[in-house]
């Protein structure tokens, strides 16, 4: 049996492959990182309500091809993908899609329903929404490569697995947020936070792909 994952083994490998096939990443990033950029600017302008729902859903939809690209490169090697990182709409990101708004929907319910909760509703929901997503998250690196994983087979997966996806899922992808967060309450320079929330949204996609792998090991190796 393979060894059990660890959060350090998890981030010492994703981080190597991050470095050593950073070129890669480099490239397919440029045109899913200047649609990101582009929509996030887009957001934050006044507009009508339809219009915003449509942002929207162009985000999720690029931030879809982005996943997948940097899952994929990941776990089956720089040649899976396009040299610029644009592959065709397929079944795959429609999968991908499918259960990320799935995910996204289910959260504003349960964020809505928790809210009628006096002073500690919103609080509890988020506490809801942080368990349920460290469990039902390795659905997003197994769908990029094509591996039928459900909310259920994950939601099985990660049982024995808990304290790793915390940190793996949530925790440590808020830690590389937060330079984003304090470069933007700063600086007026857009692009600057951009660029540092793009890396950290491949290092923290990264984590999510090798505890994918290395969990995936765990759990059916005989």
């Amino acid at each position: 049996m393979e060894n059990k994952p660890t959060i350090s083994g998890i981030v010492n490998t994703a981080l190597r492959l991050v470095y050593t096939r950073r070129v890669e990443m480099l490239k397919s990033m440029l045109i899913p990182f200047a649609l990101l950029s582009g929509l996030d600017y887009a957001s934050e302008q006044e507009m009508s309500f339809a219009l915003n729902i449509t942002i929207s859903l162009l985000s999720l939809a690029t931030y879809t091809y982005f996943a997948v690209i940097i899952h994929r490169i990941v776990l089956l090697g720089p040649d899976s993908i396009q040299k610029w990182g644009v592959p065709a709409w397929s079944k795959r990101e429609t999968y991908f899609f499918f259960h990320l708004f799935a995910l996204i929907l289910l959260s504003l319910i349960i964020i809505f329903l928790f809210a009628i909760i006096p002073q500690t509703g919103i609080f509890l929901g988020y506490i809801v929404l942080t368990y349920l997503f460290m469990r039902l998250s390795l659905v997003f690196p197994a769908s990029a490569i094509d591996e039928g994983v459900t909310f259920k087979i994950s939601w099985q997966m990660t049982k024995k697995h808990q304290i790793v996806m915390l940190y793996i899922a949530i925790l440590l992808p808020l830690v590389l947020l937060l330079p984003a967060y304090f470069v933007a309450e700063i600086s007026s320079i857009y692009l600057i936070s951009s660029v540092i929330d793009t890396v950290a949204a491949v290092i923290g996609v990264s984590f999510l792909s090798i505890a994918y792998r290395q969990i995936k090991l765990y759990e059916y190796s005989s």
